[in-house]
């Protein structure tokens, strides 16, 4: 699930947003 990393990553890192 790309979806809820996609979000968390996206406001802490830009890079987790991959994963």
């Amino acid at each position: 699930c790309a979806s809820a990393t996609q979000k968390l990553g996206a406001s802490r890192l830009p890079g987790s947003l991959t994963l």
